[in-house]
């Protein structure tokens, strides 16, 4: 992208020094005084300005494929407690960051929590993982196993350990917000803001939480159990 922007610069001061001479001489130096000024600036910034652009940054970092709003269902203390968690890129900082709030079944929320760094599937593995620390002082670890990981849909199983006092962990089952599944499975659109959130938790569980709750009590180890994140 840089090599675009820097050869597209070079050939138009080529075009204006190659033209002949002409009265407009004052104008032209200053033309290039200028373009040159700015030619300088936008060979230091213009990282900046592209990742403000989700288009640009699929590009140029492959961890944007990633980003984007999870729906999490957590198996905690015999019951279901329900996340969204929202992986996003910060231009400021240049990294990707985590948020989100946690919900009880009946929709009531729980928390929220942020995490300032992320880290993605890599050769080695296909998992997402990150530290958080909640508005109530708890602080955990999620990860997110990754099993279906096209460019529609990415979803798994994970867990998630609480670190305060006892340290607990928790299974839990995610999906990648895609509107288009989502109007699937539930007839409405994914959530816009944290207002719509507790609504869509009410739905879901109604509509999706005993099949869910039958799936973590089934399975090996669905009682939280002292952990340390691997």
């Amino acid at each position: 992208m840089f090599e675009v922007i820097r050869d597209a610069l070079i050939w138009l001061m080529s075009w204006v020094l190659d033209k002949p001479p002409q009265g407009g001489e004052a104008f032209r130096l200053l033309f290039l005084i200028g373009f040159s000024v700015f030619a300088t600036w936008l060979s230091m910034y213009w990282r900046d300005l592209a990742y403000r652009s989700r288009t640009i940054r699929r590009r140029l970092k492959p961890e944007e494929r990633y980003a984007g709003r999870y729906f999490q269902a957590v198996w905690q203390k015999g019951d279901l407690r329900y996340a969204f968690v929202n992986i996003f890129f910060d231009w400021r900082a240049r990294r990707y960051k985590a948020a989100g709030r946690a919900y009880g079944a009946d929709g009531a929320e729980l928390a929220s929590f942020a995490s300032s760094y992320v880290r993605f599937p890599s050769e080695k593995d296909s998992e997402i993982e990150f530290m958080w620390k909640s508005n109530s002082g708890v602080s955990g670890y999620t990860r997110l196993g990754i099993e279906d990981s096209d460019e529609d849909l990415i979803q798994g199983d994970g867990l998630v350990v609480h670190i305060d006092g006892e340290i607990c962990s928790y299974q839990m089952k995610f999906k990648h917000m895609h509107d288009r599944y989502v109007r699937e499975a539930l007839g409405v659109a994914v959530p816009k803001d944290s207002s719509q959130e507790p609504n869509f938790v009410r739905l879901f569980n109604v509509r999706y939480g005993p099949a869910v709750r039958g799936g973590f009590a089934s399975a090996p180890k669905s009682d939280p159990e002292p952990a340390i994140p691997a």
